[in-house]
């Protein structure tokens, strides 16, 4: 073993590496899937439109998409200025989630199909955007440039981490006898004192783990478990979070089969309602349940006037593959961009009326009068 030490890889760092990296790889092959940390990086999109906000209009726009980039990269840019290189790969992998993120909503300046917070009455932000500089013919090569900006960042950031996840081990020094200083009697020096110099080396090794330097550190690692604390909250849903510690709250069991549903609506000559709705995610989605549609005043109405469908679009509940292609097929089909939405539709497929939205300080009985007269005009259709 040489006097400089050796490095041994720690598996540990390693298996996070890789795995960070098989995450990413997977967000950008898979943009259509909701993932784990989109509930936090939607907040800091959001936030970043209000911050930027008084920098003028093209400032606005591009805020969210710069704000969800540039939080992680303050941790990656604060960790490199404390030497701390695997930490800070840790933070380019998040940097590059976000870029593939940006990179979708890039890609949809022509054809908007994402849903927007908001619905229909808020702007695409890269739709203007790119009509604002007259681009909007080269979105595909602007998506592609910050989709592959996400690879170059996502590259660096494994091999950074692969090499920072060997840990030095520093090889013990031998002991050398003192020596005496210049003037003094050598037979004063005892040879057997220990070499500071060598103690010193010996323990080099130990000094990033001092708990100086993890004080130091304190404020990065509380802002990181906060980020990570509300990506959990998020992704569990608030109402459901809830609900999963008191046990209570169970939603309705309405119908999902489109096809079956359609066919009973025939039969017995009823209309049809479809309800698109993010269960475990939409604020105002999870208020129109437990307000409206969970009530019995509401279920007993139902159940004589119509034929009631759940289109649901969770982003953190597990839905059979066929639900979930089919759900997405009648989403592009009414062109629903806002949730949630409700269609009334005939018994024969057409449409009598649309609504968005969760109406505000009504309940069950004034929600049935408001939707009455387009439930008869679909029975007799």
């Amino acid at each position: 073993m040489s006097d400089e030490g050796t490095p041994q890889t720690n598996p540990l760092k390693f298996a996070l590496v890789a795995g960070l990296a098989i995450y990413c790889v997977n967000y950008a092959a898979t943009p259509d899937q909701n993932h784990f940390l989109d509930g936090l990086d939607l907040l800091l999109h959001e936030a970043g439109h209000e911050i930027f906000r008084p920098l003028g209009e093209v400032i606005y726009f591009l805020g969210g998409s710069m704000m969800q980039c540039l939080m992680p990269f303050a941790f990656l840019v604060q960790f490199c200025r404390q030497r701390d290189f695997y930490a800070a790969a840790v933070m380019g992998f998040w940097v590059s989630i976000n870029i593939f993120s940006v990179s979708v909503y890039a890609g949809d300046a022509i054809q908007m199909k994402l849903p927007l917070l908001g619905g229909d009455s808020v702007t695409h932000d890269w739709n203007w955007i790119m009509i604002h500089f007259n681009a909007l013919q080269y979105t595909d090569q602007v998506a592609a440039v910050i989709r592959w900006s996400g690879y170059a960042m996502l590259t660096a950031s494994a091999v950074t981490g692969i090499m920072f996840s060997r840990d030095w081990i520093s090889a013990p020094a031998a002991p050398q006898p003192a020596t005496a200083a210049a003037g003094t009697d050598p037979l004063l020096v005892n040879p057997y004192e220990p070499n500071v110099a060598a103690l010193a080396a010996m323990t080099a090794h130990q000094d990033k783990f001092s708990p100086q330097v993890f004080a130091s550190k304190k404020p990065l690692y509380i802002a990181l478990a906060g980020c990570v604390g509300l990506a959990l909250l998020y992704n569990h849903g608030f109402s459901g979070l809830w609900q999963s510690l008191t046990g209570g709250g169970s939603k309705t069991p309405w119908p999902s089969d489109y096809a079956a549903a359609v066919a009973q609506a025939q039969t017995e000559h009823k209309p049809i309602v479809l309800h698109f709705t993010g269960s475990d995610w939409c604020p105002a989605c999870q208020e129109l349940d437990e307000n409206i549609l969970d009530t019995s005043a509401f279920k007993d109405y139902a159940k004589k006037n119509l034929v009631f469908i759940d289109l649901d679009y969770p982003q953190h509940t597990a839905q059979p593959a066929e639900l979930r292609k089919q759900n997405l097929e009648l989403q592009q089909r009414f062109d629903v961009h806002a949730f949630p939405t409700i269609y009334i539709l005939s018994s024969h497929g057409t449409v009598i009326n649309k609504m968005e939205g969760c109406p505000e300080g009504i309940g069950p009985q004034t929600y049935i009068q408001m939707i009455d007269p387009y439930i008869k005009q679909g029975g007799v259709s």
